[in-house]
């Protein structure tokens, strides 16, 4: 998305991707446009150290706990949909959620998790603790590939990258220049 989240620019049939947002540029009009995609039907990935406060209230009630970073491999704990191919993950080792609030702790090691699910509505929320897992640093180690293209959803399934969050579109990206 080239914008802020308005109404008719998500479609439920797609995945969305929110990776390390700034929490100001989400207003509450926006997420709450983002929870009702979500129970429509839509799928947000939604990858965050901070699991920014409105955007985690509105969706999950009680919200993930950071917490203590294990040292150990991270493994699935259940088998879902989102690792199916996944034995380990390659993380940065700096963040992990003690108490995965609402969701289900999917992806962790010795009472920690790195990845949980919800679903929300019609919809699924897949909640990382530790963006690193699909960063460009860490996408060629462990399975984390695999983990990226499970987490999107079917093959067929569009997948949108929110990049507004990170300051790119209307006046502030490369076409105000």
């Amino acid at each position: 998305l080239g914008g802020p989240v308005r109404p008719g620019t998500l479609d439920p049939a797609t995945t969305l991707i929110l990776a390390s947002p700034d929490a100001f540029v989400l207003d509450e009009r926006q997420v709450d446009l983002i929870a009702r995609f979500i129970e429509d039907g839509g799928r947000l990935v939604l990858a965050s150290t901070s699991f920014f406060g409105d955007v985690a209230t509105s969706l999950l009630d009680p919200p993930p706990v950071l917490g203590p970073v294990p040292d150990a491999n991270m493994a699935p704990l259940l088998p879902v949909v989102e690792t199916a191919g996944v034995t380990s993950l390659s993380v940065s080792g700096l963040y992990a959620w003690s108490d995965t609030g609402a969701a289900l702790p999917v992806v962790g090691a010795d009472d920690a998790a790195v990845v949980a699910v919800a679903s929300i509505g019609a919809g699924r929320l897949i909640a990382l603790a530790d963006p690193a897992i699909l960063s460009n640093a860490h996408i060629g180690k462990g399975d984390n590939a695999a983990f990226g293209l499970a987490v999107v959803g079917a093959p067929e399934r569009p997948v949108v990258f929110n990049e507004y969050v990170h300051g790119y579109g209307g006046d502030s990206a490369i076409q105000a220049i």
